[in-house]
């Protein structure tokens, strides 16, 4: 694990956050709750990571998803779909769920957005799968673009760890009351009675007009990131 001393901004803003700071001081840093039985009980951080770098590799095949398709009897989606042949052989194989995803840009920096290849992979599932969709939603409008190409799911990532750290449960709940307020607001303005009646025509291409970071959509805030 890499450790640093937090910097000025960082330490003024653990000072604004005492709720968060007595939860760190009770309970520690977080951990990978979900693993650590499987890793063992005694095992830190590092060794948690090691265990899943080890169990997942880098031989994720078709057949093994062939394999998980024929022992799970239920839904079952599968995330990371950025191609739309990928989506073609995961509904050959009988996927439930496509979901749309490049991982928060974190695997590769030039990789397509989802919204670039939702399209085409809308087209190509033709509705036999339902379709999920993340990456850089964090406003209402976003939410309406990604229903307007086709999703039938809009999942959020980042949002949702703001929203707890901000305020807990109430700041998660105050955070999608927020999102569902600009996203019937959209509708409003741009003359959409009902999501019945929701299409790609509400949504063109356009040319950036600020630089893409994780706070892109706030271009007024004084400092363009937080993290």
């Amino acid at each position: 694990m890499i450790v640093r001393v937090a910097n000025g901004r960082e330490r003024w803003h653990m000072l604004r956050s005492p709720g968060w700071l007595s939860a760190l001081a009770r309970e520690g840093h977080p951990r990978f709750a979900n693993l650590k039985s499987y890793a063992g009980a005694n095992a830190g951080t590092n060794e948690v990571i090691a265990f899943a770098r080890d169990e997942i590799g880098g031989a994720f095949t078709w057949d093994e998803i062939a394999r998980f398709r024929e022992r799970w009897k239920r839904p079952l989606v599968l995330k990371g779909i950025m191609h739309p042949a990928d989506a073609a052989r995961a509904i050959e194989l009988g996927i439930d769920g496509i979901w749309v995803s490049n991982h928060g840009g974190r695997q590769i920096d030039h990789g397509l957005g989802s919204l670039d290849t939702l399209p085409e992979i809308v087209d190509v599932v033709n509705g036999r799968a339902k379709i999920i969709v993340d990456g850089g939603v964090q406003r209402g409008g976003d939410i309406l673009k990604a229903l307007a190409l086709g999703a039938d799911v809009v999942a959020l990532g980042r949002l949702q760890g703001w929203g707890l750290a901000a305020g807990g449960e109430a700041g998660l709940v105050r955070m999608l009351e927020i999102l569902e307020d600009e996203l019937v607001s959209a509708m409003g303005l741009i003359g959409l009675t009902g999501m019945d009646k929701l299409t790609r025509k509400y949504v063109c291409a356009a040319e950036p007009v600020t630089d893409a970071h994780e706070m892109s959509s706030w271009v007024n805030m004084p400092v363009a990131r937080i993290i």
